[in-house]
């Protein structure tokens, strides 16, 4: 599904920022779609949106030449796949470093986070109070 979405994304970035689209763009492809196709669920214009920033903010990663995505490990692209695309929209609105979104990621993936688990430790800031933890013991561990 990701890579639908990913696809899907791509489509609407390249296409519904140009000016013949205008600014309906997206409400009109949804209801075109939501016409044609009546069982096809997950193409709001809402979810579309979605769609174009997760293409947009993955895009120069993911495509980066050399790709940055090649120095991730199996492991890291595995949990990026797994993670549902739900709980990938809100790691791009809600954190800003990629280290943070693959911390969050690989935490959702192997510990089965539902996307209101995720919320809420997004909102408790677990990466940062972890990395401070760590960094802790860190420096506890050079003392020695």
């Amino acid at each position: 599904m990701l890579s639908l979405y990913y696809a899907v994304g791509r489509y609407i970035s390249t296409f519904s920022r140009q000016a013949e689209y205008g600014t309906n763009a997206l409400k009109i492809i949804s209801n075109q779609l939501q016409q044609e196709k009546p069982r096809l669920q997950g193409f709001s214009d809402t979810n579309m949106k979605r769609m174009r920033k997760f293409y947009e903010e993955w895009c120069p990663i993911i495509e980066k030449r050399p790709p940055l995505a090649d120095k991730f490990t199996a492991e890291e692209q595995q949990d990026f796949l797994i993670t549902p695309f739900n709980h990938h929209y809100e790691l791009l609105v809600k954190t800003s470093t990629l280290d943070e979104r693959m911390f969050y990621i690989h935490k959702c993936a192997r510990e089965f986070w539902t996307k209101e688990h995720l919320i809420a430790q997004l909102k408790s800031d677990l990466y940062h109070s972890q990395a401070v933890t760590n960094n802790f013991l860190a420096t506890i561990d050079d003392d020695k």
